[in-house]
């Protein structure tokens, strides 16, 4: 059989026409309500994906080397604020709190801190002299 753009069909052979009953049409329009709440389901899932990406932003990793006495150790891990403990170090060395990165930069960080010359690498020495006390 052939579909028509009427709704009919027309058998090959016989040349014979059979109309489309109309239920199968209302299946059709059923068919769209569930498609649109599926559509809504899609939309739900890309906020709370937005939503991890937020909280992954807050989650901050510290790449500079680690400070005396375990005050702050090295690729320690943040989310939120920094404990009160360490911000006496951040009065005394800037360069402590520029090397604290999102966790999705950590790849970047290290390898421009290996990189003679960069700006990581840089703050990674002052940190290091901070850390000896010079």
């Amino acid at each position: 059989m052939t579909n028509t753009r009427n709704g009919v069909a027309k058998a090959d052979a016989a040349k014979e026409e059979v109309t489309v009953p109309k239920t199968e049409v209302v299946k059709e329009e059923k068919i769209v309500p569930e498609a649109k709440e599926s559509a809504k389901e899609v939309e739900q899932v890309k906020t709370d994906d937005e939503i991890r990406k937020e909280e992954e932003v807050s989650s901050l990793i510290y790449c500079g080397p680690s400070l005396r006495n375990n005050a702050l150790q090295q690729y320690a891990i943040f989310t939120g604020d920094v404990p009160a403990h360490v911000a006496p170090h951040l009065e005394k060395c800037p360069a402590i709190k520029a090397l604290m990165v999102p966790v999705s930069e950590m790849n970047t960080c290290v390898s421009n801190i290996a990189t003679q010359g960069t700006a990581e690498q840089v703050l990674y020495n002052q940190i290091q002299q901070y850390v000896r006390g010079e």
